[in-house]
């Protein structure tokens, strides 16, 4: 359960619904925010990543489902790791080495040039970003400036040098400038209407058993685990005895709504 298999990139390669059904089953499991899309959005998401060559399991490609208010639904916005780029660069048996350098500028502040060379070029490709045209008002940008920063221009630069290698990929996340996604990135966020309302009243025990027995027996839903980071993740509630009853009927609803768990095949069974 560790990788989802690959083909090469624009194989164009057809795949079976039930072995879809089970990647999406695995994704829902390892990456619970996927909960928030519908099926059709997620499966679409990774057959995308798959068209790619990416592995979403392998943080080669992230899946960052946002809320679109135009659409009035969550949608994926699919996030390349900067590493791909590198990896792209190599595959193509063109590159011949690289570097990267920090400085500070007395007007433009500190900056990263990324110098690449290629077997089959006399010159080499040299890319300079400046922070202040690229920083974001971000946590990670706060507590991580250098990384982010190395991440952009290594982003920007080798799509420059090798633009037939990485045409498809989509941008690396230091570089998205929506803050719809850069706050999913960084934390779940929740609307107002997940907020729990802290004068609600918790369901009784009876209610405990009747959502157990619905999650568990009717839905499939076995992983406490899993369960839990549900209900955390998309209501900000830590146990199922902390379910406000105003909001019973929705959680289970919303059970109901994810993806039918996928049992494990016997062995030898097609």
């Amino acid at each position: 359960m560790g990788t989802i298999a690959k083909e090469a990139p624009n194989s164009g390669g057809l795949v079976r619904e039930k072995d879809m059904k089970r990647i999406l089953a695995i994704l829902r499991t390892t990456m619970p925010s996927l909960a928030r899309v519908d099926d059709q959005t997620a499966l679409l998401a990774v057959a995308y990543a798959k068209h790619l060559g990416l592995d979403p399991l392998k943080k080669e490609i992230h899946l960052i489902p946002y809320w679109d208010e135009k659409q009035k639904r969550y949608v994926i916005q699919p996030i390349v790791a900067y590493t791909e780029y590198l990896k792209r660069a190599e595959a193509s048996g063109k590159l011949d080495g690289w570097e990267i350098e920090f400085g500070i500028d007395e007007e433009l502040g500190r900056f990263a040039t990324v110098t690449i060379y290629r077997k089959d070029r006399s010159h080499p490709v040299r890319w300079t970003v400046y922070e202040k045209e690229v920083r974001k008002e971000t946590r990670t940008w706060e507590e991580q400036p250098l990384f982010m920063l190395k991440k952009v221009a290594i982003s920007q630069a080798f799509r420059i040098a090798f633009p037939a290698e990485t045409a498809h990929l989509p941008y690396e996340d230091a570089e998205q400038w929506d803050p719809r996604i850069l706050s999913a990135l960084e934390s779940p966020t929740e609307s107002k209407q997940e907020t729990k309302d802290q004068s609600d009243e918790y369901i009784t025990d009876a209610q405990r058993r009747r959502f157990f027995s619905i999650v568990k027996k009717e839905l499939g839903y076995k992983d406490d685990q899993f369960i839990k980071d549900m209900l955390k993740e998309h209501f900000g509630i830590d146990s199922t005895a902390k379910i406000p009853k105003s909001r019973y009927e929705e959680i289970i609803e919303f059970f109901r709504n994810l993806s039918e768990p996928i049992e494990e095949e016997a062995p030898g069974e097609e």
